[in-house]
């Protein structure tokens, strides 16, 4: 199978290393000012939508990690989005903002009681990295199932331990 990873153009590694000097100095007014002038770098999305919610503010926080997000898929290409099997290395640095992203929005989505949402956002995080579960989603799938109390949720889950691509260790 085909791993694939976000690769950077030279003027985002460019933003992204002016990002990281604004990051060390943890002043706020200027990380705002930089996703101003770059609504494009992920990784200060994420951090202006982290501190947003540290401060209460979940509304603009979840149009911030949104952004992110549509950045993210932006970036795919068009085939990605229809092969049957997408793999996404969480080891590569370049795709670790994506899978936090995602952690984020499994976070909030579950605080929020969006339990289908985190459900659904965690089943495709299972599947870009089945085999090592770089989110470790497999250890809240089963509760977001019984929540969301629906049969074909409660069949998938069922399916998914009896299945062999996944090996979970249980005992009756």
């Amino acid at each position: 199978k085909d791993w694939y990873r976000f690769i950077h153009a030279d003027s985002y590694l460019r933003d992204l290393e002016d990002y990281r000097y604004i990051q060390q100095t943890g002043d706020l007014n200027s990380l705002l000012f930089f996703v101003a002038h770059h609504p494009f770098v992920t990784d200060s999305l994420l951090q202006v939508a982290n501190v947003l919610f540290q401060t209460n503010n979940s509304q603009n926080a979840t149009g911030f990690l949104r952004r992110c997000l549509w950045v993210f898929e932006s970036a795919c290409f068009v085939r990605f989005h229809s092969l049957p099997v997408r793999l996404i290395n969480y080891d590569v640095k370049e795709n670790q903002v994506f899978f936090d992203a995602l952690r984020k929005i499994i976070h909030v989505s579950s605080i929020s009681g969006l339990w289908r949402t985190s459900l659904a956002v965690s089943r495709y995080a299972l599947a870009l990295d089945p085999l090592r579960d770089p989110l470790r989603v497999l250890a809240v799938l089963d509760s977001y199932a019984l929540v969301c109390y629906s049969h074909p949720v409660n069949r998938w889950i069922v399916e998914l331990v009896d299945s062999d691509v996944i090996r979970i260790q249980y005992t009756d």
